[in-house]
């Protein structure tokens, strides 16, 4: 009846005035959803619609962007029993693409404490630590709806979400020693010995307070047969020298002769610390190098590698050198070479990832 007529089209002006609803278009074997708001309805009504009318709509997408209703499957539970893993994948569609990462993490002994996911081609990463290990976890990146989850529970994290493009990307999935800190140029201007009265320190700085603070690599060789350790430790600061104390109980480690592959050759090695510790943001800190115990001269001694003048670029410290006669002397002209890491240490096998895409269209 005309009355009924009245009725639906008072019912579907009062729907197309909702704003920035779903709107499911059929298109190509699939469904793409926009959300959109109605901007313009007509009725071309006769005197004879009685029961049914002609219509036209015109509807605004704000976003630009339309999306498929499914997700579409890139990687399907890949295992990977490394420190990090990287894959190209091919992301489809028109519009600037996001995805989701999902890592579940197999370690039982319980070091990974972080995961990081980077796109290699733009150098963009995203970070999640946790003081308690992550054995078990799923891990839940979405660069989509900028979330992170752990066990589907919403969590903090550092960095950024990786942009994309359509086409090839290439991601890099890393689990514990996740690189904070560094200064690693190619190439070498000078080294410095750690030998019997003296000391070695890099100045340093972090962005975030983070507790899962476990190794460090440096760039290192040695000359003759030096018969004790170098120890490596993390310091405070002290009006711009470092302190002597360390900035927690764990925060030193050691490495030796035997334990330098590349020998008199400079070569990266990873030294673990004793444990787990935490720096504070902004903050200044220093590595320092010393000898274990008596017993390293000039000929029987360990060398830190640095870079001077123009490419000493590190902008968050300085290299200073100990003198047992005159105390400590810093040089804003000379880096020396480190990384520091974080997350824990990489542990565990059949490490899990899967990456999902929702199609976004023009």
């Amino acid at each position: 009846s005309k009355d009924a007529l009245d009725a639906a089209i008072d019912s579907f002006k009062e729907l197309f005035s909702r704003e920035e609803k779903n709107l499911d278009i059929s298109w190509n074997g699939s469904t793409r959803r926009y959300v959109a708001t109605c901007v313009e309805h007509k009725f071309n009504r006769e005197h004879f619609n009685l029961r049914f009318v002609n219509w036209t709509a015109e509807f605004a997408v704000f976003s630009g962007v339309g999306e498929d209703i499914t997700e579409t499957i890139i990687v399907d539970e890949e295992t990977f029993s490394a420190n990090y893993k990287t894959k190209e994948i091919t992301l489809l569609g028109s519009a600037k693409p996001k995805i989701k990462i999902e890592v579940k993490v197999n370690d039982i002994v319980g070091t990974v404490k972080g995961v990081q996911i980077k796109n290699k081609d733009n150098g963009e990463k995203i970070i999640v630590t946790r003081s308690m290990a992550l054995n078990g976890a799923t891990i839940e990146f979405d660069t989509r709806l900028k979330t992170v989850k752990i066990n589907d529970n919403k969590v903090s994290y550092y960095g950024l979400f990786p942009n994309f493009v359509v086409g090839k990307n290439n991601i890099e999935i890393t689990l514990g020693s996740i690189v904070d800190q560094q200064f690693a140029p190619d190439g070498n201007d000078t080294n410095y010995s750690v030998l019997a009265g003296t000391k070695l320190a890099q100045g340093f700085t972090v962005p975030y307070t983070d507790i899962t603070y476990r190794s460090i690599f440096l760039e290192m060789s040695y000359t003759g047969n030096p018969s004790v350790a170098c120890s490596i430790r993390i310091e405070t600061d002290n009006n711009g020298k470092p302190s002597g104390t360390l900035v927690s109980a764990g925060a030193k480690g050691a490495i030796s002769k035997t334990e330098m592959a590349s020998g008199i050759s400079p070569a990266w090695y990873e030294i673990f610390f004793d444990d787990y510790f935490q720096l504070l943001s902004n903050t200044k800190y220093w590595i320092v190098l010393e000898p274990y115990a008596p017993g390293l001269d000039t000929d029987n001694r360990y060398n830190w590698y640095a870079r001077t003048g123009v490419n000493a670029t590190y902008k968050k410290g300085d290299r200073s050198l100990y003198d047992s006669g005159t105390g400590w002397l810093s040089s804003s002209n000379e880096d020396f070479k480190f990384k520091l890491c974080y997350g824990g240490l990489f542990g565990g096998v059949n490490h899990k990832y899967s990456i999902k895409q929702i199609k976004r269209f023009l």
